[in-house]
């Protein structure tokens, strides 16, 4: 009798670590249930108004959550800072576009949740006031916070004057380069469309150069040729600087003419790249 349990005592541990070890996935898995309120219940409804984020409300209703979740687990502060980050840029760039006192708020806004992201990570957090100097010992998970941070603090120092672009010029900098350093495709090819408009804004003393801004859409566009927002910008910076009107209407035209739903993450901003198409063709007698 006592050798038939030891039997059976062993066949089940070799039964149990088999499953442990067994390169078939587990089907059956038992979740617990989210509490109301909790950060994961907060994120989750967070990120169903992201989804719908062109419409107003549930954008400013995703913001108001991951802030909350934030709130409610700092420790966890990394994924709702970066979002806010994001989508305080969105909200400046789609519905408050035109309006300068609200895009200062807003870029600004997203700036200050993208160094909060930034500072979920020690070597950052030691930085102090020299944050953005620890730039280059961050890895590929956080690259999100540094092109949110980095494109917010572009746009807002660049509408709150000249002084301030050239003060916080370095900060960008050193952002966008560990960026472009660790993935050229990240955000359908985000770091050449940043220095494409870079090398076409800043003047030719600062190192700009209309061949460089030229050869950096170009590659955005081969990493992601369906993403709208590079041909706004290639026509808004790159044509209208170099007073290619034949060119401007090209881009604007195709951006009009293409499909808002190839790249399914990203609708929103597609729909927002058609919307300031629309809005640069009509300004184009003032712009040529």
């Amino acid at each position: 009798m006592l050798k038939k349990k030891l039997g059976i005592i062993s066949f089940s541990i070799f039964f149990f670590s088999v499953g442990l070890f067994a390169n078939e996935p587990v089907t059956e898995v038992v979740k617990s249930p989210v509490v109301p309120g909790s950060y994961e219940d907060l994120i989750n409804h967070a990120n169903k108004s992201w989804a719908n984020r062109y419409n107003k409300e549930d954008l400013l209703g995703s913001l108001k959550l991951y802030e909350k979740a934030y709130e409610k687990d700092p420790a966890k502060g990394y994924f709702p800072a970066t979002r806010l980050s994001w989508g305080y840029y969105f909200l400046a760039e789609v519905f408050d576009r035109g309006n300068k006192e609200k895009m200062l708020k807003d870029y600004e806004q997203g700036k200050d949740w993208g160094i909060k992201a930034l500072q979920t990570n020690i070597e950052v957090k030691k930085a102090g006031k020299k944050w953005y100097r620890a730039a280059s010992k961050l890895g590929k998970d956080y690259i999100e916070a540094m092109y949110w941070t980095a494109v917010n603090l572009g746009k807002w120092s660049k509408l709150y004057g000249i002084m301030k672009s050239i003060f916080n010029l370095s900060k960008v900098k050193a952002l966008m380069k560990r960026v472009t350093e660790l993935d050229i495709t990240f955000f359908y090819g985000a770091p050449d469309r940043y220095w494409g408009a870079f090398y076409a804004v800043i003047p030719s003393l600062m190192g700009g150069s209309l061949e460089k801004s030229k050869e950096h859409f170009e590659k955005s566009l081969k990493i992601a040729p369906y993403y709208l927002e590079t041909k706004v910008l290639y026509a808004e910076f790159y044509a209208v600087r170099k007073e290619d009107k034949k060119l401007f209407k090209k881009l604007l035209n195709e951006v009009l003419k293409g499909d808002v739903t190839v790249y399914p993450d990203v609708v929103p901003e597609q729909k927002a790249a058609q919307d300031k198409a629309r809005e640069l063709l009509k300004k184009i007698d003032k712009l040529f």
